[in-house]
């Protein structure tokens, strides 16, 4: 065993690519908790430095920590070193270590499955890129070994551990790359034909796979089915992206077309890889029954895509209101265009709707030992490691995937440096300041992309039986997809509930509790919206609070002015930050001079229940009609 600095010597053998397992000594100490399974893991993926105690409660409790949530995670760490080392405990300490912020797990990288899997792929491709094709294939067959199933499969993962699970999900998907090319050069095209069918089909959009099975078939003396292939893909990229395949796969298929000689075994292009690292794949997990979108997806994806070569990076922000579905968007756009930015992908949430932001120096940081950066050459100064980021990626094609972002400062220190690169930013504010970016607002889904969420989550038999019902669940959550997304979840949980009579317990909670209260029925929006409320000053507050007294087809600013009651200039500008963080809608084709806006029937709840739990009897001016029907509203809600 390797007993270097870093290392422990304690005899841990941990696994990350299947089931999570641990051994020490040969003896199975897997905990069987699942918290501690899963502060392990994370602990275990981050060796050897430390993770800060607030990313633990993140990943353990999501929004919702316990109010002890420090000592509960103190007490964890306690039963890890007890259940791991038991009766050994300077062995227990010397593992699992505790630091002013955080923990830290001291673990040789020889002891971790994924650190072995990694070293192995680096090995088989610095063997492909020197045309030793047999060893390749070897060091490559030993890493996919590695794997015994999906990665974490017994952990049930949060934020964090999603993330990481996506990343060794591409690496394997890289690996396996990286094996049918070493297969395809030594003459083993007839073996894999059956293994790429199954790949392409559960990665419909990965170009790279695509190009191998047309050549596999081509070498097997199946033209015509190559040729197949190649239109099956193209349809598939022309209907549902707007876009053609791109140049490696054109290629292949020009090729065929003339029968030319370099697709025979000994004449292929070779794939050069890069020795030195994997290339960092850090993107989340996309969401299998992504629905809808189709103009935004057509439009972002030959933005991104077909800025290559110009001066300046194509940056895309994206905005809307809590639970438009603005992270699903920009993952899954991630994922459609992901071949074209061979040289990697991060991806990094920056808690703009957080009490605290995430510092963009730290993320920078992670960024660089993502590229490959050893620990010990990133920077300590913010501005260096900036410049860093940005030298690293001034020759490459990385795209840069940055979600929740606070300001256009913090996207700035994560910008990359080559106009090869791409970035997506999601935000529910303006980013003023950020030079160039092209803006896309995400609104709600219609009734018909609403009903197709549903269908695709619940079956087209269940939703088409009860067609009324799920157009009515769509209306009543005014199109969010995150609201329908978690409904469907729990539809499909209650497989024998019919919509209608959903719809009926949906609606009775909706009109007569709080917003809080819908999380029962499978709709947490609440969750959703108070993390920006609370980035609201006190004086927006107020003026949200008291929207719901205005009329539901619109309202100006000299409306507003009467119910707060503030003078009309201060009211507007209350007003337009409102609409600038997404809680109100400034509306369009207003024919008066004044701004008219609009509230969202899940803010009008909400503003409802902020003004139920947050406001003071002085936010109710006496003797205002509207407030009092407001107060008899809520007094009628109170009591039910």
């Amino acid at each position: 065993m390797d007993g270097r600095a870093g290392g422990n010597d304690l005899g841990v053998r941990i696994r990350l690519l299947g089931d999570f397992s641990v051994l020490v000594a040969g003896r199975d100490v897997t905990p069987s908790a699942p918290k501690l399974r899963q502060i392990l893991a994370v602990l275990a993926l981050r060796h050897n430095e430390v993770v800060h105690r607030e990313a633990l409660v993140d990943e353990v409790w999501g929004d919702r920590p316990p109010r002890n949530a420090a000592a509960a995670l103190h007490t964890y760490i306690y039963e890890l070193r007890r259940e791991l080392f038991a009766g050994d405990p300077s062995c227990a300490t010397g593992f699992l270590q505790t630091r002013q912020q955080g923990y830290l797990a001291r673990i040789t990288p020889g002891e971790i499955d994924v650190t072995v899997f990694e070293r192995l792929v680096a090995e088989g491709a610095a063997a492909l890129s020197t045309d030793d094709a047999a060893r390749a294939r070897e060091h490559l067959v030993n890493a996919l070994s590695r794997y015994r199933g999906r990665a974490l499969g017994n952990i049930r993962c949060g934020d964090l551990l999603s993330g990481h699970v996506s990343r060794l999900e591409e690496g394997r998907l890289r690996a396996l790359d990286l094996r049918i090319d070493a297969d395809l050069r030594l003459g083993r095209h007839h073996e894999v034909i059956g293994e790429l069918r199954a790949i392409v089909a559960g990665q419909p959009f990965h170009e790279g796979f695509h190009a191998k099975l047309m050549l596999a078939l081509h070498r097997s003396g199946r033209r015509n089915e190559a040729l197949e292939s190649y239109r099956a893909l193209r349809q598939r990229l022309v209907e549902e992206l707007g876009i053609e395949p791109g140049e490696t796969v054109q290629r292949v298929h020009l090729a065929l077309v003339s029968s030319d000689a370099a697709l025979e075994p000994g004449g292929g292009p070779r794939a050069v890889t890069s020795p030195r690292a994997v290339p960092p794949a850090q993107l989340p997990r996309d969401i299998p029954d992504f629905t809808g979108r189709g103009q935004f997806l057509r439009t972002a994806v030959r933005r991104l895509t077909e800025a290559h070569g110009g001066d300046v990076i194509p940056v895309l922000s994206i905005r809307g209101m809590p639970g438009v579905g603005k992270t699903a968007a920009a993952v899954h756009l991630a994922h459609l265009v992901r071949d074209s930015f061979p040289d990697g992908q991060f991806f990094a949430r920056l808690g703009g709707t957080e009490a605290t932001a995430t510092d963009a120096a730290e993320l920078a940081g992670l960024f660089l030992r993502g590229s490959g950066m050893a620990a010990a050459d990133v920077p300590t100064c913010p501005a260096e490691r900036t410049a860093a980021l940005r030298t690293w990626s001034a020759d490459r094609r990385a795209l840069v995937v940055l979600d929740d972002a606070a300001s256009a400062d913090q996207v700035q220190a994560l910008l990359p440096g080559g106009p090869g690169c791409a970035v997506v930013v999601t935000s529910r504010t303006p980013l003023y300041g950020l030079p160039g970016a092209e803006i896309c607002e995400l609104g709600p889904f219609d009734a018909a992309d609403g009903r197709a969420l549903l269908a695709r989550m619940l079956g087209e038999r269940r939703v088409d039986a009860e067609p009324a019902a799920a157009v009515g669940i769509v209306r009543m959550m005014g199109g969010l997809p995150l609201a329908l997304r978690l409904i469907g979840q729990r539809l499909t949980a209650i497989p024998r509930m019919g919509l209608g009579a959903f719809l009926t317990t949906l609606s009775q909670t909706f009109r007569s509790r709080p917003l809080s209260a819908l999380a029962t029925v499978g709709s947490d929006l609440h969750s959703a919206l108070v993390g920006s409320y609370l980035r609201l000053s006190d004086q927006d507050r107020r003026v949200f609070r008291a929207l719901p007294a205005l009329d539901d087809g619109g309202f100006s600013a000299a409306d507003a002015a009467r119910v707060v009651p503030v003078d009309p200039v201060t009211a507007e500008l209350a007003l337009l930050r409102l609409a600038d963080a997404h809680f109100v809608q400034v509306l369009s084709g207003a024919t008066s001079p004044q701004h008219r806006y609009v509230l969202h029937s899940v803010m009008r709840a909400f503003a409802l229940e902020c003004l139920l739990t947050d406001a003071s009897v002085h936010d109710r001016p006496a003797g205002d009609r509207a407030f009092a029907d407001l107060d008899a509203a809520l007094t009628l809600s109170a009591a039910q």
